[in-house]
C-alpha cells in the first residue's frame, strides 16, 4: 500500500477506535464525569487517586412526572450535588450536560455563607432550571449548620434557603414556562429542602409539583414538623445508619418535607456492597452491644443503635455540672453560641496549629480528660495556640464558652470515651458517621432496587 493511501485510512482507523470506548453522547443523552475523591479508605491503601464517575443525562428524565421516583435521575441528582463541591466542577457539570445561563454564587467561606448555583437549559415546550446547594468540601459554614435557633424552622438553614429563594425570584424573571430541578448533599440537602417547601408554600413562584424534581442526599432535619408536609415530589434519599440524618434531634420538633428514601437494606449487605466498590473502604463493622444508656436495652440492630446514641446525648439532666440538650430551648440558650466559637476556631486555624493541638492533646494521655473537662483548664490549654496565631477572641466570653465546652464534654464523656478507646458502641459510633461520606451514598443508590 502506498504511503499516501496510509495516511488516508489513518483519520478513519482513530474515528473507529475512539467510538468503540463508548456510546456516542448527544444533547438529550450524555454523560457528567467527575473524580470524586477517596475520604474513607485505609490509611496504608496502596490505591491513589479518587474514584471515576458518570452520571447519565437524558431528557426523557423531565418528560415524566416529578412526583414518581426515578432512581436515574436520583443518580445524575446525586452527581450534580457531588460536583456542586467548586465553582469550577459545577461549571463543568452545566457544561457537560449542555446548561447555560449559569449564575455560580460561591463566595468565601464564612460562618453566614451558602455557595449554590442555578443554570438552565432550553426544551421546546418548557425552560429546565436547575438549584444545586454546596454541601460537601466546606468549612467555616459548620457554625451555621450549628445555630439552631429556639423555634420554628432551623436558623441557619433558612436563612441561606431565603438567601436563594431570592435569588431564584430574580432568575426565573427571564422565563415563562419551566419546570424545577433542585438538589445537594448533606448541608446543602437540607438547605435544599427547605427552599422547596418554601416555593411550594409562599404561592410566589408559579410551580407545580409535578414539575418539580427533588433529590436531596443524607439530609438533616431543617423545618419545624409543624410545616413539613411528606410532598409527593420531593425524594429525600439518605442511609439511616448514618447519624447526620437524625440531627437535629427529633425532639427538638424539627423534620424534612417530602418522602424520606431509605437506602438501607442490612448491616451485611452495606458491607459487602462497599466492599465490592473498594475493598480499601474503612468503615467499622457493626457491633451488638449490651447497652447502659437509660432507656435502652441490648442493640442488635444498627439504627436502633444510632438512634440509641441520639437518646443518650438528650437524656434527662444528672447533675448540676451537666449541660442538657434534652430540648431546644436548652440546647439554644445554653449551647448553641459555645458550639459556633468551638467550630469557627476549628476551621479557622492553620492546619499547622491543628496538628499541635492534637499532639498537645496524645501527649496529656488520660490527662486530657480533665484538661477538656474543666473550663479554665480547657482555657489555658487552648489560648496559647490561638495567641500564637494572633487568633483574636475576648477572653470574657471565651472563658465562658471553654465552661460550656467543657461542661459538655463532661456530659457525654461516655460516648467519646467509647469512641477513643474503641469500647462498646464506640465502633458504631465511628461507623455512622463515615456512613456519611459521600462514595458510601453514590455506592448504596448505584445499587438500590426501588420497590415496585
Amino acid at each position: 500500500m502506498k504511503k499516501s493511501a496510509l495516511l488516508l485510512l489513518i483519520p478513519a482507523l482513530i474515528l473507529s477506535s475512539c467510538g468503540n470506548d463508548g456510546p456516542v453522547e448527544t444533547r438529550d443523552d450524555c454523560y457528567a464525569r467527575y473524580e470524586l475523591a477517596a475520604s474513607i479508605r485505609k490509611k496504608d491503601s496502596q490505591k491513589r487517586g479518587g474514584y471515576n464517575l458518570a452520571f447519565h443525562y437524558k431528557s426523557e428524565y423531565f418528560e415524566a412526572d416529578a412526583t414518581v421516583f426515578n432512581k436515574d435521575l436520583a443518580l445524575l441528582s446525586n452527581g450534580m450535588s457531588m460536583m456542586a463541591e467548586s465553582e469550577t466542577t459545577i461549571k463543568n457539570f452545566y457544561n457537560s450536560v449542555y446548561f447555560d445561563e449559569v449564575e455560580t454564587h460561591y463566595v468565601e467561606h464564612t460562618k453566614d455563607s451558602v455557595c449554590y448555583a442555578l443554570a438552565s437549559r432550553k426544551y421546546e415546550e418548557f425552560d429546565l432550571i436547575s438549584v444545586v446547594v454546596n454541601g460537601y468540601n466546606y468549612g467555616l459554614e459548620w457554625a451555621n449548620n450549628a445555630l439552631v435557633g429556639s423555634s420554628g424552622d432551623h436558623e441557619g438553614f433558612s436563612l441561606r434557603a431565603n438567601d436563594i429563594y431570592a435569588s431564584l425570584k430574580t432568575y426565573l424573571a427571564k422565563f415563562e414556562n419551566y419546570k424545577l430541578w433542585i438538589s445537594g448533599y448533606s448541608r446543602g440537602a437540607a438547605i435544599a429542602n427547605v427552599l422547596s417547601h418554601y416555593i411550594l408554600s409562599k404561592g410566589e413562584i408559579a410551580i407545580e409539583p409535578k414539575d418539580m424534581y427533588v433529590y436531596t442526599f443524607e439530609c438533616p432535619r431543617g423545618l419545624d414538623k409543624d410545616h413539613a408536609p411528606k410532598y409527593s415530589n420531593v425524594f429525600n434519599v439518605l442511609y439511616s445508619g448514618d447519624l447526620v440524618t437524625y440531627v437535629a434531634p427529633e425532639q427538638y420538633g424539627l423534620a424534612r418535607c417530602g418522602i424520606d428514601i431509605d437506602l438501607f437494606t442490612s448491616s451485611n449487605d452495606f458491607d459487602n456492597k462497599l466492599k465490592a466498590f473498594d475493598g480499601d473502604i474503612d468503615i467499622p463493622s457493626f457491633v451488638e452491644y449490651d447497652s447502659f444508656l437509660p432507656g435502652s436495652t441490648h442493640i442488635d440492630n444498627e439504627i436502633d443503635g444510632v438512634k440509641d446514641v441520639i437518646s443518650y446525648l438528650t437524656r434527662v439532666p444528672e447533675s448540676e455540672s451537666y449541660i442538657s440538650l434534652n430540648t431546644r430551648s436548652d440546647y439554644a440558650n445554653n449551647v448553641q453560641g459555645a458550639v459556633q466559637t468551638a467550630v469557627s476556631i476549628f476551621f479557622s486555624l492553620p492546619s499547622e496549629e491543628l496538628n499541635k493541638i492534637m499532639a498537645a492533646i496524645q501527649e496529656l494521655g488520660y490527662g486530657a480528660i480533665s484538661v477538656l473537662t474543666e473550663g479554665e483548664k480547657l482555657y489555658n490549654f487552648i489560648t496559647p495556640f490561638l495567641d500564637e496565631v494572633h487568633y483574636e477572641y475576648n477572653p470574657t466570653s471565651f472563658r465562658a464558652d471553654c465552661d460550656v465546652i467543657a461542661k459538655l464534654a463532661g456530659s457525654e464523656i461516655t460516648v467519646i470515651g467509647a469512641v477513643y478507646v474503641g469500647a462498646s458502641f464506640g465502633p458504631n459510633i465511628i461507623r455512622s458517621i463515615k456512613s456519611h461520606y459521600p462514595e458510601v451514598g453514590y455506592v448504596l443508590l448505584s445499587t438500590y432496587t426501588p420497590a415496585e
